[in-house]
């Protein structure tokens, strides 16, 4: 229209982040002259947005809301280390299937069998320990000589 301006209005928004995030005008604000103003708006389910077009913003998220997707990410993540762990090797898997069998180590030393005895092809010691791989009930055992320490074979029950 000829003659005259077209202006955008000026809205005087007091951005203040108290207790939750809000978005307040001073103008629009009911009980603008009330100090405990912030405290009863806020814990009396009043909404923190007091302008009309800030409405939307309010998001409307409870406690409830945060607890549901924490345990929705905390899930995915559960999945994704059991997955990441499970396709991974312990340093003691790799070591124990570096170890010979019983019957490898047999076959490679014949001179370390006298009728059933096993003897050590470091140190010539006769006892061994027979121990779980991670705890002492792993299906995964290793033979170990009890004089030098050092791992023998392996065996898996």
């Amino acid at each position: 229209m000829p003659g005259k301006t077209l202006t955008t209005p000026q809205i005087d928004l007091d951005l203040h982040l108290p207790l939750a995030l809000s978005f307040r005008q001073p103008a629009c604000r009911p009980n603008a002259g009330s100090k405990n103003f912030h405290s009863t708006h806020l814990f009396h389910g009043g909404s923190s947005l007091s302008h009309p077009s800030l409405h939307h913003l309010n998001t409307g998220y409870t406690m409830m809301d945060n607890l549901m997707l924490f345990l929705i990410i905390s899930v995915f993540a559960v999945f994704y280390w059991v997955y990441y762990t499970g396709s991974r090797k312990s340093p003691f898997t790799t070591q124990w299937e570096t170890l010979p069998t019983k019957e490898q180590y047999l076959a490679a030393h014949p001179e370390a069998i006298d009728g059933d005895i096993i003897f050590c092809i470091h140190c010539g010691h006769h006892q061994q320990l027979d121990v779980g791989l991670l705890h002492q009930t792993d299906f995964r055992r290793q033979h170990i000589c009890t004089r030098c320490k050092k791992a023998i074979y392996r065996e898996e029950i």
